[in-house]
């Protein structure tokens, strides 16, 4: 198993600046691709901020399931409405 931890943070316009971290959990869901292995999602969060823990099965490594949760996160806030206006942590300002 390997574990990825990330999050969201809400930026300053966002409509929704706190949501349930549940509601999180289902859109990941909702956006993950079967093959890429993952089997749980963790999330915890508060007004303006979603932490996320990944687990993933072992099998590729560390930076391949890194890049993977990257993507998920990256495909959900881009994709879902609810997360308009939110930002994966560290990346306010755009992915670099």
């Amino acid at each position: 198993m390997l574990i990825i931890t990330s999050g969201f943070v809400a930026g300053p316009g966002a409509p929704h600046p706190a949501i349930d971290p549940a509601l999180v959990t289902d859109i990941l869901w909702a956006f993950s691709p079967l093959s890429d292995g993952l089997e749980h999602i963790r999330s915890r969060g508060t007004a303006g901020r979603v932490d996320l823990v990944f687990f993933y099965l072992a099998g590729d490594t560390q930076k391949a399931v890194s890049d993977k949760a990257r993507a998920l996160c990256l495909t959900a806030l881009s994709r879902s409405p609810l997360l308009q206006g939110w930002h994966l942590m560290g990346e306010e300002d755009g992915p670099p």
